[in-house]
């Protein structure tokens, strides 16, 4: 059901994401660094979506809403409170915009191409009595 284009464009989404708890590493070394603790627990969530994005399944595009809004609120927080990385923090907000629009048209789209096979189908057996 889920199309190539907004399949690819989800997945690409959540890897650009898996990057970005990486970004202590452009920090300058004067940064406090989070743990690598800290560091799985944020990559985690988004690791575990993609395997049902691979599999077209549709409550992982839910999912994967969902996690951009955890994504979304640390990107700004982070944006909000250090200095150093601001610019990356914003372009991961608007990173994890894109794929929560993206998500949600997606499944508007099924939602609506749904509606429209059930009624055809019931159209079919009115049809067939």
């Amino acid at each position: 059901m889920m199309t190539a284009l907004s399949r690819a464009v989800l997945i690409l989404h959540l890897l650009i994401l898996a990057i970005w708890p990486l970004q202590p590493l452009l920090a300058p070394p004067d940064t406090a660094h989070p743990g690598w603790l800290a560091t799985s627990l944020v990559l985690l969530p988004g690791l575990i979506v993609l395997p049902g994005l691979f599999k077209r399944r549709p409550n992982s595009v839910v999912w994967a809403a969902l996690i951009s809004l955890f994504y979304l609120t640390i990107a700004i927080t982070d944006a909000w409170s250090l200095d150093t990385l601001r610019g990356l923090n914003i372009g991961i907000a608007l990173l994890t915009t894109s794929l929560f629009c993206t998500a949600w048209l997606y499944m508007l789209k099924l939602r609506r191409l749904r509606k429209r096979q059930a009624a055809s189908a019931a159209a079919r057996s009115a049809d067939g009595n």
